[in-house]
């Protein structure tokens, strides 16, 4: 969309029922959001009194829910709000309520506005200090100058906090208190001259306050690191060439300790053919080629090898490990079948204790 008028001309990208441009760019500055991911939501278990009262418990204190009636899809649903977020489901004398940082007002609408008229990168990010919900990584550039914010409500929280199911007395911060604007991640005229976003983790283990689990694998992230890297100016050519670029730096994380971590001599001559073609291989996904085809089933195989004996939930790909500790898992104990990562290769179901070898093998037949 292109929104022109005397006190701004912006174009860019439009989202339905969102009147404004939330990826775009005008005469001076550009700006563009991926996800922050990080966690801006907690599950609380409360009490009432009974299975049918209102009345729950808030510490030494009883309190009384809040009825709504809404129209959903042509029906009229009855919703329960407790002082921290809607009751999602109730069982009995307890409830499931869910706190989420977005169930409060704010005004992105007025931020995407300010974008509109900026002059500078600087004023883009000043602009997006105001912005709460949805934590987005968001860039802006000028002619000059480059920076990156990690937009959005962010809780002061401790190792751990939210993760799971609690009680509101077991939360210390209930997502009411945001970080404070210097400790607000962000960067600006970086030295390395770019900054990136793949929705990975942007924060390591010095920052102060937690801020969840749940973000992308580290391995596009890496990848467009790289490419960044390997030329000291890029064109737009080479910037259209990196979003549409095929490269698995997963497969090149994990693929080598499979390699080596297989007993070659267990296996059919046509096996063995695959084998040498996955050592040439170059990590591309190409539609036309069955070798990543090969990698990925191989590897989707062990993951349940390694881990369905200790993870029993349907839900496995949502509690299982991230693929970047499966990555150093693999590593290790390919190096080493003594060190203590190897208690995940054995099967606690059978009696024997089994080798790394023989579940990657297992796996690729």
């Amino acid at each position: 969309n292109q929104l022109s008028c005397p006190e701004f001309n912006v174009y860019g990208v439009s989202f339905p029922s969102v009147p404004g441009v939330v990826n775009g760019f005008n005469r001076d500055i550009a700006w563009g959001p991926t996800n922050g991911s990080t966690d801006a939501i907690d599950y609380y278990e409360i009490e009432f009194s009974d299975s049918t009262s209102l009345r729950y418990k808030d510490g030494a204190h009883w309190l009384e829910a809040k009825v709504f009636d809404e129209a959903v899809g042509g029906e009229v649903v009855r919703v329960l709000w407790s002082k921290w977020g809607p009751v999602l489901y109730r069982e009995g004398r307890y409830g499931l309520v869910v706190n989420w940082t977005g169930q409060r007002a704010s005004n992105e609408l007025a931020v995407l506005r300010s974008l509109y008229s900026g002059k500078s990168a600087r004023a883009c990010m000043q602009s997006l200090g105001a912005w709460q919900v949805p934590i987005q990584n968001f860039v802006c550039a000028d002619q000059d100058h480059i920076g990156m914010m990690h937009a959005g409500f962010i809780a002061q929280r401790n190792l751990g906090e939210g993760r799971f199911i609690s009680t509101p007395e077991q939360t210390a911060s209930a997502l009411t208190q945001p970080v404070a604007g210097a400790s607000q991640p962000r960067a600006y005229d970086p030295p390395v001259g770019f900054l990136r976003s793949a929705n990975q983790r942007i924060m390591g283990p010095s920052y102060p306050y937690y801020m969840g689990w749940n973000y992308e694998e580290p391995f596009r992230a890496r990848s467009i690191r790289k490419q960044l890297e390997s030329k000291d100016k890029l064109s737009s050519a080479d910037l259209i060439a990196l979003q549409s670029d095929s490269y698995s730096a997963e497969a090149e994380f994990i693929l080598p300790s499979l390699l080596k971590s297989l007993q070659v001599d267990a296996l059919t001559p046509e096996q063995k053919q695959r084998v040498l073609e996955l050592a040439k291989w170059d990590f591309r996904i190409r539609a036309q080629e069955v070798l990543p085809t090969i990698y990925k089933q191989w590897y989707r195989t062990l993951r349940e090898e390694l881990f369905s004996d200790e993870i029993s939930l349907v839900e496995k790909s949502d509690f299982g490990p991230k693929d970047a500790r499966v990555a150093e898992i693999l590593r290790r104990v390919s190096a080493n079948a003594a060190d203590p990562d190897a208690e995940w290769v054995d099967d606690l179901r059978t009696k024997e204790r089994e080798t790394l070898p023989e579940v990657v093998t297992r796996a690729f037949q």
